[in-house]
């Protein structure tokens, strides 16, 4: 999957105390999936229908990452890490919120949060026969992935056109042997509700990251707004909370071994069914390279932080992002050489 804004997945983990079973799903192949006898307790309707208002209909795109809606009020739940570029553009010197936290103790001070737009699953289809259809005839590969992506985009254009706060995205599958559509409404006005301090929101820093168990209070909460005729707008002080027609209840009560328990999101991608060549340019050449390119800026980065906390700050999110990959690369390169994955592919 190439696109930047990818598909509402479903990433399922069912736990027993034996086997885990796992796999990544699109929603409309939920009922496919024998969900009853593996433990969910509510329909299968209840969680996604086409044209229906469910349980996925509460998840929000927040700028490519995960955040659910969790009040009749527009208030979403993500993590701290998404919701990090927000505070370290609204911290100064003198006004520390990476450090210290943020807490909008009521309505009026919520702080926006440029930059961010949330967008809300309205509709996804299979539009794999309408993009494909005569891409046979041409036999340039170059010339049918460009005639592709040209009726892709004007496919796209077309429900955008609709309104102004729609989006569009087709999302390319197996390597385009299946092409979704995803229609989105979009709010361009997202504001900040609480934000943990970074100790919390961080700790452990990249030590922790990517590993598990993690103890990290990895959460923070942010607020949609919209005009007063529910339309996405950018941030205006007229502005009201957005009100979904679902949200999520935050249970009470711990989960439990043996639960069955599944998770609704953005995933980025997964190359699970990379050929052997994908596998050995990503080992001997773009983990390598980029592991290295990373590390060269954060150090560059690092200097010109000590040089005034004004320029710390500054730097501080384009430092944290490089050592997310980093570290992503590093693990994966790790594994893969630890599992001898390329001989197993060839």
């Amino acid at each position: 999957m190439k696109r930047t804004l990818l598909v509402a997945s479903l990433v399922l983990s069912f736990v027993f105390t034996v086997k885990a079973d796992e796999g990544m799903w699109l929603l409309n192949q939920l009922s496919q999936l024998n969900l009853k006898e593996k433990g969910l307790e509510i329909p299968v309707e209840d969680i996604y229908r086409p044209g229906q208002i469910g349980l996925a209909s509460a998840v929000v795109n927040l700028g490519g990452a995960s955040a659910e809606l969790v009040s009749p009020d527009g208030l979403i739940l993500t993590n701290h890490h998404v919701a990090f570029g927000a505070v370290q553009r609204a911290s100064t010197a003198g006004t520390d919120y990476l450090t210290n936290g943020f807490l909008a103790k009521t309505r009026d001070n919520e702080l926006p949060a440029p930059g961010y737009v949330a967008r809300v699953l309205l509709e996804m289809k299979d539009v794999t026969d309408q993009i494909l259809k005569g891409m046979d005839k041409i036999k340039d590969p170059v010339k049918r992935m460009k005639a592709i992506e040209k009726r892709m985009k004007q496919m796209e254009e077309e429900i955008e056109k609709q309104r102004e706060d729609f989006d569009a995205r087709i999302a390319s599958m197996y390597s385009g042997k299946q092409y979704i559509l995803f229609k989105y409404q979009r709010f361009e006005d997202v504001r900040m509700v609480f934000i943990p301090p970074r100790a919390i929101g961080n700790y452990g820093g990249d030590v922790d990251n990517w590993m598990w168990p993690r103890h990290t209070g990895d959460f923070s909460f942010l607020r949609i707004y919209n005009s007063p005729d529910g339309k996405g707008v950018p941030y205006a002080k007229e502005n009201v909370p957005f009100k979904p027609k679902r949200w999520i209840k935050i249970a009470r009560t711990p989960i439990k071994e043996g639960d069955f328990t599944f998770i609704i999101g953005f995933p980025g991608r997964t190359n699970r069914y990379s050929t052997s060549f994908a596998i050995d340019f990503y080992l001997n050449k773009v983990y390598p390279m980029s592991i290295s390119e990373f590390q060269s800026i954060i150090n560059m980065l690092d200097e010109i932080g000590k040089q005034s906390k004004e320029l710390a700050i500054k730097a501080v999110g384009t430092t944290k992002w490089l050592n997310n990959s980093m570290k992503n690369y590093q693990g994966n390169l790790e594994g893969m050489k630890r599992i001898h994955l390329l001989e197993k592919k060839k």
